[in-house]
């Protein structure tokens, strides 16, 4: 399942074959989409998204076919879980460094909702860490910087 697609995702060598010929970010979005109450498999999915998301063009390719929408849907299944938040917070990282996705996945909540997930878990230094780097790249981008000022 995408416990076993996040192991391979993180190997580098595997990430080409996995994008393309495997189709595998399209078989995650399904399987999130097939069982959005699911944490377990909802955490892993973010995590195989997060490590595909290796670059512009695939962290372009994943806005494109929906991956923002189902991480930001997957971060509110449960703020009280720890591990989910750690996987959410780290693929929005990946996703937030291409300028359009930045406005994309801020107008989709991405800022409110990972600050709420650093305010569940203060004393989880990687969601503390993670969650600054998403508002960093969020934030990196004009069009945004007001906006945030206003999610307090």
């Amino acid at each position: 399942g995408c416990g076993a697609l996040f192991a391979l995702a993180i190997e580098d060598r595997n990430k080409e074959e996995l994008m393309d010929s495997l189709d595998v970010p399209r078989k995650v979005i399904r399987a999130m989409d097939l069982h959005t109450d699911q944490v377990r498999l909802q955490e892993n999915a973010c995590g195989t998204l997060k490590a595909l998301a290796a670059d512009m063009e695939c962290e372009r390719f994943l806005m494109r076919i929906g991956a923002g929408e189902r991480i930001i849907r997957a971060m509110k299944l449960s703020f009280s879980d720890q591990h989910l938040q750690k996987q959410t917070c780290g693929a929005l990282i990946n996703l937030s460094f291409d300028p359009d996705n930045q406005i994309s996945l801020f107008r989709m909540g991405a800022g409110r909702l990972v600050l709420e997930a650093m305010r569940a878990h203060p004393d989880s230094a990687t969601i503390q860490e993670r969650g600054c780097a998403v508002v960093w790249n969020l934030a990196t981008n004009h069009a945004n910087k007001l906006s945030f000022l206003n999610l307090g």
